[in-house]
């Protein structure tokens, strides 16, 4: 696999704040039964590439993240990351394409990602850190075999996924 080119990684932020904003609008009507339609981006990344996805991703889904966010960005960065790491360890043991691997992989991303972040508001003394924690990760885990699919047709994101749009 040929590296990113710097259009590739603007466009993947772009699709990335996409996502985030488009979630946070979600979790307004929703409320905590919205799905994290970031992690499923990354989880249709992992889908596509398996252990080669590119960590760098999670990055730029950390920083979009954190725009929106009021938890602190480091809490985002370590959480995206380890989240992502989760889903291709998945990935590694499990077949991708089929509906139980897609599943997984987003499984995993969600409850590492919003165990994580729920631990780390916890851990500040924050009251209601592990309110609304099932939520986000219930749902995430149960759209995975129909949003993934749509989210690897995103335009430019061919150099992360390898497929054609």
């Amino acid at each position: 696999m040929r590296r990113p080119s710097f259009g590739a990684w603007v466009l993947a932020f772009a699709w990335c704040a996409w996502a985030a904003f488009a979630g946070a609008l979600l979790q307004l009507e929703a409320g905590s039964w919205a799905p994290d339609l970031v992690l499923l981006l990354l989880a249709a990344v992992v889908v596509a590439r398996g252990r080669r996805a590119h960590l760098g991703l999670a990055a730029c889904a950390a920083c979009a993240r954190s725009a929106l966010s009021l938890t602190s960005p480091l809490v985002l960065l370590c959480a995206t990351a380890l989240a992502f790491l989760a889903a291709r360890g998945v990935a590694s043991v499990l077949d991708r394409e089929g509906l139980l691997g897609r599943v997984a992989i987003a499984g995993a991303a969600a409850l590492t990602f919003h165990g994580w972040r729920a631990l780390a508001c916890a851990s500040r003394g924050e009251p209601a850190a592990l309110e609304g924690f099932a939520g986000p990760v219930l749902v995430t885990t149960l759209l995975a075999p129909v949003l993934l699919p749509l989210l690897l047709r995103l335009p430019g994101l061919r150099p992360f996924t390898g497929r054609r749009a």
